[in-house]
């Protein structure tokens, strides 16, 4: 998506050491037409299946065990 593009970008400029950069380009995950922001329970970003407003970008994945998945 549009939004994992920016913050992706956003992160690449942060280790680049750019930080006005990186905050321009955060920044525009707080404002419309992106609705990104820090999840009301922390423990929510760990729940299987379940999708934050603080989830940008991330692969679900079901564990079925040691030789598969």
């Amino acid at each position: 998506t549009r939004g994992a593009a920016i913050a992706l970008l956003g992160k690449a400029l942060l280790y680049q050491g750019k930080y006005a950069q990186a905050q321009a380009q955060l920044q525009q995950l707080l404002a419309a037409p992106f609705n990104y922001a820090l999840a009301a329970n922390f423990d929510d970003n760990f729940t299987a299946g379940k999708l934050t407003t603080e989830s940008i970008f991330y692969v679900q994945h079901k564990w079925v065990g040691w030789d598969q998945g």
